[in-house]
């Protein structure tokens, strides 16, 4: 699950590059019309926020994805199993099992054994997990 974790990491960082150029030349564009210096200083702006967000995601896979180890549970939700890893809060995507650090579940899973069971309160539900495997790997 690391490697995976790791594509939707790059992923996300060639995204963001993508739209950071295409930024760069709506700006020079607007530049280059003489047209409103608003516009320029916005795109500027949502610019800088997103190479702030990628440098920060460039530092998540760098120390994440470069690690020697990493945890993926096994957890019996309802009667099935389902398998997670808990990952930085950028690259959560809990519709492919990365679960944010900072979630309710991922608080929950930083300090279990296997057996444990686990409460969690949503917005709307308590839910309830059981923690019936957790296995250390090697990243590749």
């Amino acid at each position: 699950m690391l490697k995976k974790v790791c594509v939707h990491a790059l992923n996300k960082i060639k995204k963001l590059e993508r739209r950071i150029k295409s930024i760069d030349e709506d700006i020079e564009y607007l530049k280059d019309e003489n047209l409103s210096l608003t516009q320029i200083t916005e795109l500027e702006n949502y610019r800088d926020q997103l190479s702030e967000e990628m440098g920060q995601l460039q530092r998540i896979y760098d120390s994440y994805c470069k690690q020697k180890t990493s945890k993926q549970y096994e957890l019996v939700f309802r009667g099935k199993k389902v398998e997670v890893a808990l990952v930085p809060e950028l690259l959560a995507d809990p519709l492919n099992n990365f679960i944010s650090k900072v979630s309710p579940l991922g608080q929950k899973l930083e300090d279990v054994n296997e057996g444990d069971v686990l409460t969690v309160q949503t917005s709307r539900d308590r839910i309830r997990y059981k923690v019936s495997k957790i296995t250390t790997y090697l990243s590749n």
